[in-house]
């Protein structure tokens, strides 16, 4: 962990951090146009985890999709978030809690997403883990960080991932040794800047 604060003290940033993200122009589109590339993931009926889920507006094109009921999962650290989420996405289980707590049984998950959230992870590893043990053996992660990345008192955790370059060999191989291959990716930008997508799978063992 590159930085002097405890755990708990991350935890307590990130909080303060949430509050910041609605000022920022084009993160309601932004997140809204994630959404709609998630609804392409998910099967009829699925299992849908959202690690960081902010204000539940990755989930509003799921809500509204208008086919069979989708399972939806939410984790936000911030209270204020969390309840949010809850009223803009009816029948979705938004979990406010720190996410490197969180235990999901094992292939009961169908895709696991994450917008703009593991870069302030203090062990982004640990949630890669779990997500991997969770997502069914068809299952899929779609997960998006700041690309190229740098540390700082919030992304604290960018060096750990390998995300400081703009070659993904490093940010690749992170994935693999956390229980994930690499399917596809795109080096794109939105209203936070830089970023990258993956589409990846849970590594097989055995």
């Amino acid at each position: 962990m590159p930085t002097d604060k405890t755990p708990e003290e991350l935890v307590a940033h990130q909080v303060r951090m949430c509050s910041l993200e609605d000022r920022v122009a084009g993160w309601r589109e932004a997140a809204l146009a994630c959404g709609r590339q998630l609804l392409a993931l998910v099967p009829e009926g699925g299992t849908v985890v959202d690690i960081g889920c902010g204000a539940g507006l990755g989930f509003k094109p799921l809500s509204d999709a208008g086919h069979p009921p989708l399972r939806l999962i939410g984790v936000e650290v911030a209270a204020e978030k969390a309840a949010i989420a809850r009223e803009l996405n009816a029948g979705a289980l938004i979990l406010q809690m720190d996410a490197h707590t969180l235990e999901l049984p094992h292939n009961s998950v169908d895709v696991a997403y994450s917008r703009h959230a593991f870069e302030h992870l203090y062990d982004p590893g640990k949630v890669l883990r779990m997500l991997s043990k969770a997502l069914k053996p068809d299952g899929k992660l779609f997960l998006i960080v700041p690309f190229p990345d740098h540390v700082d008192e919030c992304h604290v955790s960018c060096e750990i991932m390998g995300t400081t370059s703009d070659d993904p060999t490093r940010f690749f191989q992170f994935l693999a040794d956390n229980g994930f291959d690499v399917q596809s990716h795109e080096k794109t930008s939105d209203a936070l800047g830089a970023e990258i997508r993956v589409i990846a799978t849970p590594r097989k063992t055995g």
